[in-house]
């Protein structure tokens, strides 16, 4: 019986690291905007809260799905210079539209750009897997 081969998949971790750093950071800011203002739960109607609170939680809803399609790809030996594209792209556009959001500006450019860039990151890294495994779905 042979061992699997296991490699780690170093891009899709260092995109985890970073979107860690960018969750951490969105979070103490919705924490600290609550403790300063004596607010437990919900936003109190407060839109600058409101605004941090969906950075936050756009990054939640976003992150996971990518990181997966990315290490998936990643392991199943996607090319890697379409990894790290996909892998600066979608940190690129977390980051952007994390700054967009938290402007509290509702059609603001960054939010819109990095909004645009995460859902083409998500298809690209889709297409990226899908391509990766055409070979293996032969007969």
């Amino acid at each position: 019986m042979n061992a699997a081969v296991f490699t780690i998949p170093a891009i899709t971790a260092l995109t985890a690291i970073f979107t860690t750093g960018l969750f951490a950071l969105l979070s103490l800011r919705v924490s600290l905007m609550r403790s300063s203002d004596g607010i437990a739960f919900g936003d109190a109607d407060d839109g600058h809260l409101r605004a941090r609170v969906r950075a936050h939680g756009n990054l939640a809803e976003n992150a996971p799905l990518f990181l997966i399609l990315l290490g998936i790809s990643e392991m199943v030996g996607g090319k890697p210079e379409l990894v790290w594209f996909l892998a600066g792209l979608f940190s690129a556009a977390r980051a952007a539209h994390a700054v967009g959001i938290s402007s509290g500006q509702n059609r603001s450019l960054g939010r819109r750009l990095g909004g645009m860039l995460t859902l083409w990151s998500h298809v690209g890294a889709a297409v990226l897997l899908a391509h990766t495994l055409v070979p293996w779905l032969g007969p």
